[in-house]
């Protein structure tokens, strides 16, 4: 073969190498092309999946927490989930089907479809999505005490924001399906004491001295006023609770008095039990179990609105929430201990079941306050005014109700104190317990995110 024949071979050769590589360059492009496209498509596919089941489990919780009745669950759920999905992003609709097992559970499939983009060249315009989603509710039995500052702070305004909070906190946890049943209530008012009612005076918890009263006679004797010059209205002020007020009286440079007078006649005194309870001696004062050491009555004594043990009766506990009045300085240990009674299974109350065991219950204190101690014990009375014995005494008593399986929630209403906030922060179970609420639009707020956190919804896995 001559050197001009092998040339032309090996062009030939050459050419047909370059082509093959070319068909092979391309189809490796193709399928580069087509990893990335359908990798693409895949994340997309994640990202609405996600999507949508994460609609889909709220859209469950939305109908739990707000559906007036089981036949609510789908219009209910079905508006949260079309609110809440994006048409314009997703290009395509979506829908939601709600089921109820009947037993306590409430199910979901919810379904869309995605358009693909690379993979069409593959044959699939589209994909169809679907997730599933369930949650129970109501699983077990609760006992919640709400412990409710009444002291003269709270008078006007604030008492009424107080009730209407209290109605919202109410409203959400019965809400929940079968709380009428699973869930009870106890209303502790408190001031600078805590009224057990008058009913209770022969318990064999309390210690109370009978009422007395006793006629002498009496004599008095003073000066009548003639007459006053050089007189001026004067502004001064006041303390109610520890919260600063003014006020006005009229103050004279001249008085001239006439003969002295005296009357004699004769005077009635009374020593009455008006349902307050005081203080058992340190250590006893924080401890929620009565034995042989009753708890001493309190004679001649205002302590506001009278304790409402747990009840599961919604109109009961409405009707405690509507009489609370408001008076006298600030406590919080015997509200928080009167509160802890009320969920302990022991006595004075022994009403609440055992947080422990098969049929423990879930057991909530709610502590709402405006302020900080402004009384301290002197046993029995809590007529003292050490607010850092008074503030001991609660660190000690928020702890032992943790100590005993009852979660703590503390709001602060229109408090300013930075340390009164730092007190209650530090009695709730955590951080995320502690609710600061500056008005009442805030506490009713606060209130309802506590009753959504009693309503007790669980998202199934």
């Amino acid at each position: 073969m001559s050197i001009s024949s092998r040339t032309n071979n090996g062009r030939r050769f050459f050419r047909n190498e370059r082509g093959n590589v070319a068909l092979i360059f391309a189809g490796a492009i193709f399928v580069l092309a087509g990893m990335v496209g359908l990798a693409i498509d895949y994340g997309r596919l994640t990202s609405m999946r996600q999507e949508l089941q994460s609609l889909a489990d709220n859209a469950l919780v939305a109908a739990a927490t707000s559906a007036k009745s089981s036949s609510d669950y789908q219009p209910t759920a079905a508006n949260h989930f079309n609110t809440n999905w994006d048409m314009k992003t997703r290009l395509a609709p979506a829908s939601i089907k709600v089921s109820d097992s009947g037993n306590n559970e409430l199910s979901a499939v919810a379904n869309t479809v995605l358009p693909m983009t690379f993979m069409k060249v593959l044959g699939f315009a589209k994909i169809d999505v679907g997730v599933k989603a369930s949650i129970v509710y109501g699983q077990n039995s609760a006992e919640m005490a709400l412990v409710l500052d009444t002291t003269g702070s709270m008078s006007g305004a604030p008492l009424q924001g107080l009730q209407s909070a209290s109605k919202t906190l109410l409203d959400t946890v019965y809400a929940t399906p079968g709380a009428d049943e699973k869930v009870r209530v106890s209303v502790v008012p408190f001031a600078q004491y805590v009224n057990v009612g008058t009913s209770n005076r022969n318990a064999s918890w309390m210690n109370v001295p009978k009422d007395t009263s006793t006629t002498t006679n009496q004599c008095s004797t003073s000066a009548p006023i003639i007459s006053q010059s050089g007189c001026s209205t004067q502004t001064a002020t006041g303390y109610n609770d520890g919260v600063p007020y003014t006020y006005q009286y009229q103050q004279c440079t001249n008085t001239t008095y006439g003969q002295p007078v005296t009357t004699c006649g004769p005077q009635t005194s009374t020593v009455t039990w008006n349902g307050c309870a005081g203080s058992r001696n340190y250590p006893l004062d924080n401890q929620a179990a009565v034995g042989n050491d009753r708890v001493p009555g309190v004679m001649n004594v205002w302590c506001g609105s009278e304790v409402l043990r747990l009840t599961k009766d919604r109109s009961t506990i409405d009707a405690a929430v509507d009489g609370l009045t408001a008076g006298g300085d600030t406590y919080i240990p015997a509200g928080l201990l009167w509160g802890w009674r009320t969920l302990s299974p022991d006595a004075p109350y022994a009403d609440a079941t055992s947080s422990t065991g098969e049929n423990a219950a879930r057991k909530v204190l709610v502590l709402m306050t405006d302020g900080a101690n402004t009384r301290s014990p002197n046993y029995p009375d809590h007529e003292g005014y050490d607010a850092a014995s008074a503030n001991t005494l609660m660190a000690e008593t928020c702890a032992a109700i943790k100590a005993a399986k009852i979660m703590v929630y503390t709001v602060a209403f229109n408090v300013t104190d930075q340390a009164a906030k730092d007190r209650l922060t530090a009695c709730a179970s955590s951080a995320s317990q502690f609710f600061d609420a500056p008005s009442a639009s805030e506490l009713k707020a606060a209130f309802e995110a506590i009753g959504k956190a009693m309503a007790a919804i669980y998202l199934k896995s």
